[in-house]
């Protein structure tokens, strides 16, 4: 009675893995077919038809890489994770490079340390002497912040929670004040203020700008990251807050 049940299990698993196969095959036929039919529509009229990509190539498990030099050879570790047809993982050492950033994380100082710069500003000496009623030292504070599209929360969130009421009391303050002064960056967040504004704050806005009070500051669509933006976003983004000052503040 056990060996017959032990038979019929494995016709059992026969059965259900020519299934599996059949439909496999199925499913990689109906993939090649429509590929043929998206290529076949976009060719020209004489052109020659395209065929069907070929058959991925099956890499083997435990295929190791051959050593060379400078790839390192793979520990043992790197070598179970081979298997599974998984890439080999390959060390190599930089080629034709000033530094690798994956030694930078390993020399650099990342220390939070309290009381630094950040926290306590920086630390800026002057000799009085070098200064006289005659030749006075000019400092020129300008206080500014940003206001990010998007970080914790939503774009829309933070302006609905936030950045509207920031920009409302702002012109508030600097029309009762014509010695305050305010500057702002993000043309994002000023585009969708100025999409639910109404006509007399759209004018008072205009007014502000024109009067100095009020002043743009690079004009971006936002404030990009200044290490590692890649300067087609920098552009791209620069030239659609632009437009909209354009377009709608005339400036």
């Amino acid at each position: 009675m056990l060996q017959s049940i032990g038979t019929n299990h494995h016709e059992n698993q026969k059965t259900e893995k020519k299934s599996f196969d059949d439909r496999l095959s199925h499913l990689e036929e109906d993939v090649r077919n429509l590929d043929k039919s998206f290529k076949d529509g976009d060719k020209k009229p004489e052109a020659q038809p395209i065929p069907p990509p070929p058959s991925p190539v099956v890499v083997p498990p435990n295929l190791e890489v051959p050593e060379d030099k400078p790839i390192e050879k793979p520990s043992a570790t790197e070598k179970q994770l081979n298997t599974n047809n998984r890439c080999t993982w390959r060390n190599s050492s930089p080629v034709n490079t000033t530094f690798e950033i994956r030694q930078l994380y390993e020399t650099l100082p990342f220390d939070d340390i309290k009381g630094g710069a950040w926290t306590q500003g920086f630390d800026i000496r002057y000799e009085t002497s070098q200064w006289t009623s005659n030749n006075k030292l000019k400092i020129i504070l300008m206080p500014h912040s940003h206001c990010d599209p998007g970080w914790i929360h939503t774009f829309e969130e933070y302006f609905t929670q936030a950045t509207k009421h920031i920009i409302d009391t702002v012109l508030t303050m600097l029309d009762t004040n014509s010695k305050y002064k305010f500057v702002w960056a993000e043309m994002s967040f000023l585009s969708l203020w100025w999409d639910q504004a109404s006509s007399d704050q759209r004018t008072l806005l205009k007014k502000l700008l024109n009067n100095k009070q009020l002043e743009i500051v690079t004009g971006g669509w936002v404030m990009n990251d200044e290490a590692n933006t890649h300067y087609f976003a920098m552009l791209d983004q620069l030239i659609e807050g632009h437009q909209f000052i354009e377009n709608n503040l005339g400036l």
